[in-house]
Formats: C-alpha cells, sequence, structure tokens
C-alpha cells in the first residue's frame, strides 16, 4: 500500500514500517548537578542513524559547552563548529551551554552502531546573558567500533543542571 495513506485502509505492520521516519527509541532525564549523563541501550542494529534531540537547562559555572562521548570512547574525535575545531578532542561538540542560559540542539548520528566511522550533524540555539545565538557544529570518529551507548558532558568540572535528551531512529525503511 502506497503512502499517504488513506481513511478506512487497513494497515499492516509492513506497511507503517516502511512509511514512518523517524521511530522514538527513549527519553532520558539529566539531573541537576552531575557531572554526566550516559544513555544506554541509545543504540542498535535497529537503524543505521539517528536523531537526538537535546534540551540542557544550563551549566553550573562557565563552560566551553557541552560534549557527546559515544561508549567508552574519550579520545579521537575530530569536528568543527560555527567558531573554532579541534583534532583528536575527548568527544563532539554539540552545543554550548553555561550558567547564563541553556543549550538545545538536535544532533544527527550517523552510523554509531555500524562497523564503520560515525559521523555526527548538530544544530541548535544557546542563551547567554539574556541572548541567544546559533551553533552548528559537525564532526567525524573515525573508527569501526559499535555503539551502543553516548554520554554527554561539559568541560570539566561543571556540571549540568537539568533537561531532557530524546532519541529517535530514522528508519531504514
Amino acid at each position: 500500500m502506497a503512502f499517504p495513506y488513506s481513511s478506512g485502509e487497513v494497515l499492516t505492520a509492513a506497511d507503517l514500517n516502511q512509511s514512518s521516519g523517524l521511530v522514538f527509541v527513549k527519553t532520558q532525564t539529566i539531573g541537576a548537578g552531575v557531572a554526566s549523563v550516559t544513555v544506554t541501550g541509545a543504540f542498535s542494529s535497529t537503524f543505521d542513524n539517528y536523531r537526538i534531540l537535546i534540551d540542557v537547562a544550563g551549566v553550573n559555572v562557565s563552560s566551553d559547552g557541552i560534549f557527546m562521548q559515544l561508549g567508552a570512547t574519550t579520545s579521537g574525535y575530530n569536528w568543527a563548529s560555527t567558531a573554532t575545531s579541534d583534532n583528536a578532542a575527548i568527544g563532539f561538540y554539540v552545543t554550548p551551554a553555561d550558567s547564563s542560559g541553556p543549550g538545545i540542539c538536535a544532533v544527527d548520528l550517523f552510523s554509531p552502531n555500524l562497523a564503520q566511522r560515525t559521523v555526527a550533524l548538530s544544530h541548535g540555539i544557546f542563551g547567554r546573558a539574556n541572548a541567544v545565538g546559533y551553533f552548528s557544529s559537525s564532526g567525524l570518529l573515525p573508527n569501526t567500533t559499535q555503539y551502543t551507548a553516548f554520554t554527554l558532558r561539559p568541560t570539566s568540572p561543571n556540571t549540568l543542571d537539568g533537561g531532557t535528551i530524546k532519541v529517535y531512529g530514522y528508519n531504514n525503511g
């Protein structure tokens, strides 16, 4: 049956599996005053690519931003943003955020659970001293590790101050 569907049509699981774009995977709450938050069970062989929505209420103390680390990999990330870049970094730089305002972003993550390199694209907004700014970054992790989890952490010694993370898989159909 072809998408879009008409009223009264009987839909099978196969019909639905081929038409849905983003499929909800999970939600994770970010605690107040935590040094990091780990999202387990985020990636599997069900999806090749993912969209992760991150809404960080704030970061205690001044921070350079929030990094995303895949699994236990804490080095070897390459990224560039609208402001700067880094090779062999501790993670993908996904959003600026500090005590003067939140960081809200969408991260498209390509191939985190496949045996090939992982690519990240992030864009969003951040608040600083009663103003708002736009942020965009891209990143590459050139290993072939298959990941199932990721961790968000601000630059040390700062802590995250609440928020939510939502993970969606892009349907392969």
